[in-house]
């Protein structure tokens, strides 16, 4: 479906008056009726004649004020817009829609509409001070409006056919200048004026198409003192064109090196800065944006100012906006989101990189050197142990015709048995049935898989380190006593999603004046959680004063928040959009500023990497890209640790035997223990084909031992 363009014809009247819609034959002086007939032309030429046309007439003529001397309210001046309406309907039959001050609270509260695209202005007979503050005042009028669109295409029409000139060049009228100089205060460019005049050369009458270009060779922006004629329309029953010419040609094509004001802060690896020490000077040449930005100047043909950046310490993106809405600056971009509370207030070009919105914390800590080889060791092994133990315990008293040794009829010794094989040693004594030999040779042979396994797996153990559960998810921020917070910019973000998470978080966490102060928490206390954009705390994170020998001092958590396109952002209404939009475009669908977000990130991450060898403690081999890996005493610490510990916890157990049997005859043992002692006997047990010597220990009370030993000879 074909787009509405909207037409903006201002009339400049003064007093209460009718419309009536004349043929289009009526009788008018000859400027008056080609300069109708040139502007039909124009629209018919350069528009779709199945789009409408939205015209704004500040007073309405009227028989009433015919006659009066006014230039606003002459003769002339309502007829041409009578036979304006009716050429607009006889020829072309556009559908009008009509608007003007009278009508004014009726299109102010709008705020759906479509942009008006066309803009058609009448300026009416007249001196010049007259005419043009009526033109300044009904422009004011239609800036206000919804429908306003300072990117769309306007049309004035001058009724005087001898405007002053400062000079003998034809084109230079100061109404014109004036008129092409109010428009681009209003950050007009697609403007054009249309004036009668008389071919110098050949003495024919024609109505000359006037434009402005603010940015040439010899001037930047302005003021305007100098006109250009695009086009010319011939004053005849045709109202043909000269040269047929481009009436609204691409101004912002070639600044021709004039500058741009450009409002940024440093904000990694978006832009970063080359500002040194206590230098004032602010320069940019690092970074996604900046390289964004220096390609689209490139490509345009200006060269960019960067202003300093603001002085306040929070919300500095707000002191952006601020700067790009008062013309302090053209443009403005620190990763900055288009969110809908933007529309009507700024300008967006399209989004070209995509920032994402996450939770940092602190990296995993380190697990102890020896948990690496006791790793597998899991629940699920021990189970398993315990199992097997069970099952020999079952087979072993199953079956009483064969008389097992105490080892397999012993729970606690059957476990026993059932870990030794796991950890490759022998058992004392084979089992005697049959049922239950032939589980023991399965449970050997899984012992030896279990074992190999983990012989193998221990090289890589003692190799890599090892680190404990991490806080990687808002679920395990939420369940943990870890203190969490972020800048008070973003707790907008929280407050639109009004779920039981973001209550809790907004609930719970502590508020950090900047950034700084929430990334220096976590490095000293690592128990602490920010949130923020993603590409700018990972580029934080690697910087040397937020990174530690192992690595980053916080990491990004797997979930995400939110994400958006970062854009460019200009004042409402800015010429500068249309072209800027038009490169971005390109880039994206290029793929080059991919590119750039590779090129800055690996640029960034290189320059701030130590590289003094110090930064893998335990020789990981992706540092180096090599597989193999020297062991050193450091792998080898947890093994020689738990070496230590079992010959310590051995050597204290054989110690303690070795006094025990002298301890008791303490007589403060009796304290601890007076009716209970020990009573050892070894028996001796002949089997089939072999001897078992066995020892029990009875607990008997002190009485019954002192009777028995009595008895002994």
């Amino acid at each position: 479906m074909a787009g509405v363009i909207f037409m903006y014809l201002l009339l400049l009247v003064y007093g209460n008056t009718d419309a009536k819609f004349l043929s289009a034959d009526r009788g008018l002086p000859e400027h008056e009726y080609q300069m109708v007939r040139c502007f039909v032309n124009i629209i018919s030429t350069h528009f779709n004649e199945e789009r409408s046309l939205l015209i704004s007439v500040p007073q309405v003529c009227g028989d009433q004020n015919r006659n009066t001397n006014s230039a606003a309210t002459s003769t002339i001046y309502c007829e041409v817009t009578d036979f304006l309406f009716a050429s607009i309907h006889s020829y072309k039959k556009y559908p009008l829609m009509i608007t003007g001050p009278e009508f004014n609270d009726t299109y102010k509260n709008i705020s759906h509409s479509e942009k008006a695209t066309v803009c058609n202005i009448i300026l009416g007979k007249g001196d010049e001070g007259t005419v043009f503050s009526a033109f300044k005042s009904e422009l004011e009028r239609l800036s206000h409006l919804p429908i306003w669109n300072a990117r769309g295409r306007f049309i004035v029409m001058s009724l005087n056919s001898d405007l002053a000139q400062v000079s003998i060049v034809p084109e230079e009228h100061k109404l014109i200048r004036s008129v092409l100089g109010e428009l681009w205060e209003k950050d007009v460019v697609n403007a054009v004026v249309l004036a009668n005049s008389i071919d110098r050369n050949t003495s024919t009458a024609t109505v000359d198409i006037h434009t402005w270009f603010p940015f040439t060779e010899d001037h930047c922006r302005g003021p305007v003192d100098k006109t250009v004629i695009l086009d010319q329309c011939v004053i005849n029953s045709a109202s043909q064109f000269v040269k047929n010419a481009k009436l609204f040609p691409e101004k912002m094509s070639n600044f021709h090196r004039c500058e741009l004001r450009a409002s940024t802060f440093p904000h990694e690896p978006f832009v970063i800065s080359n500002k040194k020490g206590d230098s004032n000077v602010t320069q940019y040449s690092e970074g996604i944006e900046i390289s964004v930005l220096q390609t689209i100047a490139n490509k345009l043909n200006f060269s960019v100012k960067y202003l300093p950046e603001p002085k306040r310490e929070t919300h500095k993106l707000q002191g952006l906006y601020e700067e790009v809405s008062s013309n302090q600056s053209d443009v403005g971009f620190a990763a900055a989101p288009h969110t809908v509370n933007d529309t009507g207030k700024r300008d967006h070009t399209v989004g070209y990189v995509k920032e994402t919105l996450k939770w940092f914390g602190p990296p995993a800590k380190r697990s102890p050197p020896w948990k690496g080889i006791v790793k597998v060791f899991t629940p699920l092994l021990c189970l398993l142990v315990l199992t097997v133990s069970l099952i020999f315990w079952l087979l072993a008293n199953v079956n009483r015709s064969v008389k097992e040794h105490v080892s397999y009829k012993n729970a606690l010794l059957c476990l026993l048995q059932a870990f030794s094989v796991v950890l490759g040693h022998s058992v004392f004594v084979r089992p005697h049935n049959w049922h239950l030999r032939l589980f023991f040779v399965i449970w050997v042979y899984c012992c030896l898989l279990i074992n190999n396994a983990y012989q193998s797996s221990l090289i890589s153990g003692l190799t890599r380190p090892q680190f404990e559960p991490a806080v990687d998810t808002v679920e395990k921020l939420l369940q943990s006593d870890m203190a969490y917070g972020y800048v008070p910019a973003s707790e907008i973000l929280f407050n639109r999603n009004p779920d039981r998470t973001s209550t809790q978080i907004v609930r719970n966490s502590d508020k950090c004046h900047t950034l700084k102060d929430c990334l220096k928490r976590i490095i000293s206390t690592q128990d602490f959680a920010v949130f923020g954009g993603e590409l700018h705390l990972l580029c934080l994170s690697y910087k040397k004063k937020y990174r530690i020998s192992g690595g980053p001092k916080f990491i990004p958590f797997k979930d995400e928040f939110a994400s958006y396109l970062a854009t460019m952002f200009f004042r409402s209404g800015s010429p500068f959009l249309e072209s800027f939009n038009t490169i971005i475009y390109r880039m994206v669908e290029s793929g080059m500023v991919q590119k750039l977000r590779k090129n800055t990130s690996l640029y960034y991450h290189m320059e701030d990497t130590d590289h003094d060898g110090d930064d893998d403690e335990y020789g990981d081999p992706e540092v180096d890209g090599s597989d193999a890996v020297v062991l050193t005493l450091n792998h080898l610490q947890g093994a020689f640790i738990l070496l230590l510990f079992g010959l310590a916890l051995g050597l204290s157990v054989f110690i303690i035997e070795l006094r025990y049997f002298s301890f008791r005859h303490f007589p403060f043992y009796q304290l601890f223990s007076p009716s209970v002692n020990e009573f050892k006997t070894r028996t001796l047990t002949e089997n089939r084909s072999h001897v078992i010597h066995k020892t029990y220990v009875r607990r008997v009370m002190k009485r019954n031992l002192m009777a028995k030993a009595k008895r002994l000879p």
